[in-house]
């Protein structure tokens, strides 16, 4: 599970055994404790229960602003199950409307709005002291499931979680912070010809969460300097020259991209959605939204090894090249680029760090159509 502060709320990714990731949407509900809702389409809302049985509080979806509602008992209904719902939307606009709440489980509850719009959302709450957390989806297709998450002093973490039309009562998961040492040895292999190697890497943490600058040697060879990125619990980094850019897809259930970037000085470039627009071509092409122009084609070379090309204007009319190479694994695709062109001394590395500390990397490099090799780094202390 990755969480990355964007203001007011979070976005949420999980990364699973499976082909995609799934991303959702976080809101704190204290200094240790952090409302979610999974599926980049669920609205989460954070009520506040007052002792007068009226609620309020903010609610947003992933890649959104924050919204804000207020829901009063109606007068006469049964346990006050009932209530007149309004509030504003990111955008401003007003919205209007009932909400009623029925007990499904212990602390497991089911929503229905009907707002004067006509619109209906469906949706499952959890209660968790003084605040009741929601997740709902206007697409019947599509359950969502609604959480909050504690973290304690060792870094661990507690999620309580239900499931929308699936859950009668919470359900508890822990988990453990993926942590990356100082110094690492490296055990590497060269395929092409059957070449062990040994080394040392150094990390240093950045001034922005889960981005690293890294420095390394192989045997007597000159330092390098790299750009990393953790997701999940899978460690990427780029090396090779100055313009090469490390970039991280996260594949979405519905087809897009949640990618984050770094570049070689550990500044984060940015975080951005890319929708798709045609899915022809392998994987398929995609656009950015904003003042973006342009889009980029990302295909399969292998099962492992996927290639992007296109162009992009952002700022001022200045084109970004967007040519590179990736390593798909497990919902995400590690990746290089480079915005000026030059990306043809760029490499991208990716693996698993394990529970033990060692992390299990393989790499390749812009140009190649092949994993070029494979390393094995065990922390020092």
């Amino acid at each position: 599970m990755e969480v990355v502060y964007m203001g007011p709320w979070n976005q949420v990714t999980w990364f699973t055994d499976q082909a995609t990731a799934i991303v959702g949407v976080g809101l704190p509900v204290s200094s240790t404790q952090l409302a979610v809702a999974s599926e980049s389409s669920c609205v989460l809302q954070v009520f506040n229960i007052a002792a007068d049985g009226s609620m309020n509080g903010t609610w947003a979806s992933a890649f959104t602003g924050l919204g804000q509602a207020t829901a009063t008992p109606a007068p006469g209904t049964s346990a006050n199950r009932v209530y007149h719902s309004q509030g504003v939307n990111p955008d401003g606009s007003p919205f209007a409307g009932t909400l009623e709440i029925a007990l499904a489980g212990t602390d497991v509850f089911t929503l229905a709005w009907s707002y004067d719009d006509g619109t209906h959302l469906d949706g499952v709450g959890l209660q968790s002291g003084d605040h009741l957390l929601v997740a709902a989806d206007a697409d019947l297709f599509t359950d969502c499931t609604v959480g909050v998450i504690t973290k304690f002093d060792d870094g661990s973490i507690q999620w309580d979680w239900a499931r929308q039309n699936a859950s009668t009562s919470i359900t508890t998961n822990r988990g453990s912070v993926v942590r990356l040492a100082n110094r690492y040895s490296i055990e590497g292999l060269e395929l092409a010809g059957n070449a062990e190697y040994t080394g040392e890497l150094r990390m240093q943490s950045g001034p922005i969460p889960s981005r690293f600058s890294v420095g390394f040697t192989v045997e007597q060879e000159t330092p390098v300097s790299a750009v990393a990125m953790v997701r999940g619990n899978r460690l990427m980094y780029v090396y090779g020259g100055q313009q090469c850019i490390a970039v991280n897809h996260a594949v979405m259930a519905d087809g897009r991209l949640f990618t984050l970037s770094a570049n070689m000085m550990d500044v984060m470039i940015g975080v951005t959605v890319q929708n798709v627009i045609d899915s022809s071509e392998g994987m398929g092409t995609f656009t950015l939204g904003g003042d973006a122009i342009g889009s980029v084609t990302v295909a399969p070379v292998t099962e492992e090894i996927y290639a992007s090309d296109g162009i992009f204007e952002i700022a001022q009319d200045t084109p970004v090249d967007m040519d590179g190479i990736y390593l798909r694994d497990n919902g995400f695709m590690a990746g290089v680029y480079a915005p000026g062109g030059d990306v043809s001394d760029c490499y991208v590395q990716s693996g698993l760090i394990a529970p033990d500390g060692t992390i299990s990397m393989d790499y390749t490099k812009f140009g190649s159509s092949d994993i070029l090799g494979s390393e094995l780094l065990t922390p020092l202390t």
